[in-house]
């Protein structure tokens, strides 16, 4: 009884829905491409001043797509396809880090924040299903008062109700709980230098588009 209990309250408290009446929306970009019709949805019924789509990119990684779209465009593209407004939409690529990319990304997009939207009072982060609850965590660390919120955007591959009965559901629930703990108890934020980006994005007249 306790574990069938325990197995039916973990997704929820993974996938939280607990925006905080932000002015402005980080969006974990890594999110499928069908998942930004959600989030077309909360920047229309949010009032969000402007939505913010971070990108962790990989060191090697191909920044073209496309016919010639350098990377953030072709993700700004596929965001206003989905009915996101182009008009206040920007797309931030961060470099990964080998570990603790969401905090990292946070920390690239509160110094992005800082210079563009200085009078920010408090973000809402949209991300995908049970990632909500952890990239919350993470990211009241990286904004320090600031306050944060967290939207889980549904999960379409599966039922989340009934999460176990899919090895999708069950991958995600168990390295989420286990990613949660770890940043709940064992993650301490890294200070400067060793908050350094370990590589820089090439701009985009760096390699000619193919």
């Amino acid at each position: 009884m306790a574990v069938t209990f325990a197995t039916r309250l973990i997704y929820p408290f993974l996938a939280i829905i607990e925006p905080v009446d932000a002015d402005v929306l980080i969006v974990e970009g890594w999110i499928p491409e069908r998942a930004y019709a959600q989030v077309a949805g909360l920047s229309r019924r949010g009032h969000y001043r402007r939505v913010l789509i971070v990108i962790p990119v990989y060191e090697g990684d191909e920044l073209y797509d496309g016919p010639g779209l350098f990377y953030d465009d072709y993700i700004l593209s596929v965001a206003v396809k989905q009915g996101v407004p182009a008009a206040s939409t920007h797309v931030l690529l961060c470099p990964a880090t080998r570990r603790d990319r969401t905090f990292h990304c946070a920390r690239v997009a509160r110094r992005w924040l800082a210079e563009a939207e200085p009078a920010v009072s408090s973000i809402d982060v949209a991300t995908l299903g049970p990632h909500a609850r952890r990239s919350r965590l993470l990211y009241r660390m990286a904004f320090g008062r600031l306050p944060v919120g967290a939207i889980a955007l549904a999960e379409q591959t599966y039922d989340a109700e009934r999460w176990w009965n899919h090895s999708s559901g069950i991958r995600d629930v168990f390295s989420e709980t286990l990613g949660y703990l770890y940043a709940r108890v064992l993650f301490r934020a890294p200070t400067p230098p060793h908050d350094d980006a370990p590589f820089v994005i090439p701009e985009r007249n760096a390699r000619p588009p193919r």
